[in-house]
């Protein structure tokens, strides 16, 4: 039925309108066609306009911008046309009518396709429901002829006229049946569109224009008529293909998906009445490629976790740093949002305090795989968080991180050296890698800078406020942010998961043991064949693991039994670690351990050196750093230092079968060698070349 809604038009006091958007306070915003001129009027004024008499709806829609639009029928019964318009407008209704009663979802082409075939059928038959022929003893039969296109451009009427049958009347009081196709042309026309134009490949108007003719000198080859069928001209081509309907067009040469998004209406969101109800996180990748601190070869662009309340527009906190979207981004930039940020000032030299923190009631994030599981389902439900997951494919309903990244981008990070901008468009002859000067602790200070100084402090459209002022207003007003119960549970619960066996040694977790002196007696209280516990770990340091006591409903903290080869490990590290033992001496055990991450860390800093390429280099500095945030590393300026060489690898002895083979010569002077097509996510996957 009429209602206003986007696209609508309506004659209102002798003026023709169109709704342009749809406001949620019950008004809606409109344009006068014939100025340009907008205005916002309350939706239960039109309404009694309308039922006043003093508003009418149009009765077509007509593409363009023309204020000319008509608001009466030519027929006011269906009585009132003649007999062969009705009995079209009954057979266009008794064949549409199933469709119409599907929805739009489920319409789809095959189904139009299923109905035509139905149709014809029943005509074949005889048993068609409606009257199909006229004018007495002379019996003229109305033409039957269906395409996928004319019962798209039915319904398309049909529906625009609030289901009105008098929408499917054809013209024919215009006088313009005469310049009708011959219902055979017709039929080819229609054809050749279904199955040139109406496809995910691209058809021009000549390639219609010249099969229709191909198909009319067979037709005419076929009949042997004296006289041929006429091939139409390019401009009756054209004029069908501007009557589709524009979602059947969309849909057949784009698809769904982009059908959706071109003709879907999306209103704006109600935001939040408080802070931290509805607190949304993505991630992207800097558009900067950033240096080496030590020696200024270029690292590659780092990845940049972003946590914002909705309701303020204020950012809550981030990550910052060379390891890819995972959970362990999550992790340290939902961490970092929970906790009071400090004396941002004296560290990062910001003129403003970061004044947000706290924990929020909803989580909004899309369906990567990071955010997926049950590790952060069981910290948010343990927090109080309620997880909300997006549809697929609709970055739109995280609109306000969304907005953020494209104000970072172009207000701080497309104006730094070494910018990659947004595409190789815009970039043009800019080189990145000649001109890339800064390091992840000036990327990390501009960063708050840019937070605090500029866009929490600078009027914000779609807020109609300031940010930083927004949130001082609500704790002037009483507010307080959500704090956790134990500040030491934030790491605990914010822990990947995961189930072990518990012996009398503790628990192993990719070959290292953890073990703490209260273990023991919780394996005592286990039943027999029930030794499974489970245990929370954090991916970016596993020196330590938590292990749960379902008895006193407490973890416990098992460091791990060789701290000097796990102190400040993360797991990717010690799984890449990990894969160069196995592959170089075949087993793995405490000392190899030892003695690959020495070894390891060599070739690492040979790569250094030698390997020039980003994403290489890339590689090196997620080594480095662990993949720790900007915020957890050194301060600015001063080198990652390397951990305390371990012991040598120890003495092969010969008498064992088990026995570590000693290290081939060639062996010492292995060369690291990456590769570019490797996914990130996936790990740092090394195979090893001799000189």
């Amino acid at each position: 039925m009429h209602q206003f809604t986007v696209g609508n038009r309506f004659r209102w006091r002798d003026i023709v309108y169109e709704v342009t958007k749809q406001l949620p306070d019950g008004r809606v915003n409109l344009v006068v066609l014939s100025t340009g001129e907008t205005t916002s009027v309350a939706e239960h004024t039109l309404v009694t306009a309308l039922f006043a008499g003093h508003l009418r709806f149009a009765v077509t829609k007509h593409p363009g911008t023309e204020p000319e639009v008509k608001t009466e029928r030519p027929f006011v019964t269906l009585d009132d046309c003649s007999e062969p318009q009705q009995l079209v407008a009954r057979y266009r209704y008794w064949v549409i009518q199933p469709l119409a009663r599907m929805g739009a979802a489920k319409r789809t082409r095959q189904a139009i396709k299923e109905r035509i075939t139905a149709v014809e059928s029943a005509l074949v038959q005889g048993n068609a429901p409606v009257k199909l022929t006229y004018d007495g003893n002379n019996e003229k039969r109305i033409r039957t002829n269906l395409s996928v296109a004319s019962i798209y451009r039915w319904l398309n009427a049909y529906e625009q006229s609030g289901s009105d049958i008098r929408s499917l009347i054809p013209n024919w009081h215009k006088g313009g049946r005469r310049n009708y196709l011959d219902e055979t042309v017709d039929q080819i026309v229609a054809s050749v569109i279904d199955d040139l134009y109406l496809q995910r490949e691209r058809h021009g108007l000549d390639d219609l224009y010249l099969e229709t003719h191909l198909r009319l000198q067979d037709a005419n080859a076929k009949e042997e008529t004296e006289t041929p069928l006429p091939t139409p001209s390019r401009s009756t081509i054209h004029r069908r293909l501007h009557k589709l309907d524009a979602a059947t067009k969309l849909q057949a040469r784009h698809g769904k998906r982009a059908a959706k998004k071109a003709l879907s209406q999306y209103g704006q969101m109600a935001r939040p009445n408080r802070p931290l109800e509805r607190v949304e996180i993505d991630h992207t990748p800097v558009d900067v490629i950033l240096v080496d601190a030590e020696d200024g070869l270029p690292l590659g662009r780092p990845t940049l976790t972003s946590v914002m309340d909705v309701a303020t527009c204020y950012p809550l906190g981030y990550y910052l740093g060379f390891e890819p979207p995972s959970y362990l981004t999550v992790c340290e930039a939902l961490a970092y949002a929970f906790k009071p940020k400090g004396d941002v000032c004296a560290t990062y030299g910001t003129a403003h305090k970061w004044i947000a923190y706290g924990l929020p009631r909803t989580l909004a994030v899309d369906n990567g795989r990071e955010f997926i599981g049950r590790s952060l389902e069981d910290a948010c439900l343990s927090l109080g968080i309620i997880l909300q997951y997006m549809p697929k494919m609709t970055p739109y309903f995280k609109g306000s991180i969304e907005r953020l990244f494209r104000t970072q981008n172009s207000g701080l990070f497309h104006t730094l050296d070494g910018t990659t901008f947004a595409n190789i468009f815009e970039r043009g002859d800019y080189r990145s890698l000649e001109v890339a000067k800064l390091t992840l602790h000036d990327i990390d200070s501009a960063l708050h800078i840019f937070l605090l100084d500029y866009y929490a402090e600078r009027f914000h459209e779609g807020l109609q406020g300031i940010p930083a002022r927004r949130w001082e207003r609500f704790l002037a007003d009483g507010f307080q942010p959500r704090l956790p119960v134990n500040v030491e549970d934030v790491d605990i619960l914010l822990g990947r998961m995961t189930t072990r066996t518990l012996f009398h040694y503790g628990v192993e977790i990719d070959g290292l043991r953890y073990n703490h002196s209260d273990l023991a007696y919780l394996r005592d209280q286990l039943k027999p064949g029930e030794q499974q516990v489970k245990v929370k770990y954090h991916p970016g340091d596993i020196s330590r693991v938590f292990i749960y006591n379902p008895f006193d409903r407490q973890y416990l903290e098992a460091p791990a039994v060789d701290q000097t080869y796990a102190q400040g490990l993360s797991l990717w590290k010690h799984q890449l670690i990990r894969t160069f033992l196995k592959q170089e001496r075949g087993r793995v055990d405490r000392e190899g351990l030892a003695w690959a991450k020495r070894k390891m860390r060599a070739i690492v800093t040979d790569a250094k050196v030698r390997q020039r390429q980003n994403k290489s280099r890339k590689r090196v500095a997620r080594w480095e750093t662990s993949g720790r945030s900007a915020q957890n590393l050194p301060a600015a300026c001063e080198p990652v230092t390397a951990a305390p060489e371990e012991p040598p690898p120890p003495t092969p002895k010969t008498e064992t079968k088990n026995t570590l083979e000693p290290v081939p010569e060639h062996l010492a002077k292995l060369r690291l060698k990456f590769t570019a097509e490797e996914l990130e996510a996936e790990g740092w996957r090394t195979s090893y070349l001799p000189d």
